[in-house]
């Protein structure tokens, strides 16, 4: 069996009650990460956020509407990264 191709990112859907957490996992690194989302939100939906999550956390993003870091708009100090 082949390893992982470098291009493969991997999505897990858990149902938490009305919730959904959706996991998108880097094929090449491992890299995991997360999102929750309402269980009425289009799967396509929530994946293109979880995957945007991830290329943002692989440095392969562009940090979101924040720009360059995610710094959030105006210069306000969240610490967090728009996604």
């Amino acid at each position: 069996m082949a390893g992982p191709r470098a291009d493969e990112i991997y999505f897990e859907h858990t149902v938490i009650g009305r919730q959904v957490k959706v996991a998108a996992i880097d094929g090449a690194t491992g890299t995991e990460v997360s999102i929750v989302g309402p269980a009425s939100a289009a799967p396509r939906d929530l994946e293109a956020l979880a995957l945007r999550k991830l290329l943002v956390r692989l440095g392969r993003g562009d940090g979101g509407a924040g720009g360059p870091g995610g710094a959030a708009p105006g210069g306000a100090r969240g610490g967090g990264i728009l996604a």
